[in-house]
């Protein structure tokens, strides 16, 4: 199913240390060098969802 929906994933749910780098709005993986910029588009496992707080959880999926 193709969403339009935006969100964050924690960087607590992936498997790397990141570092952020502020300036360019990037994060750099310390261990398996993987690289994240503001506006990529990932896919993503919908883990829980609160329609009080209006807030979605998700989880990062492998490509």
């Amino acid at each position: 199913m193709d969403s339009r929906a935006e969100g964050l994933v924690d960087f607590k749910y992936l498997d790397d240390t990141y570092t952020v780098e502020e300036g360019n709005l990037r994060a750099s993986g310390r261990r398996y060098k993987r690289s994240f910029k503001m506006g990529d588009k990932v896919k993503v496992r919908i883990a829980a969802v609160d329609i009080s707080k209006r807030q979605v959880e998700m989880d990062l999926v492998e490509n």
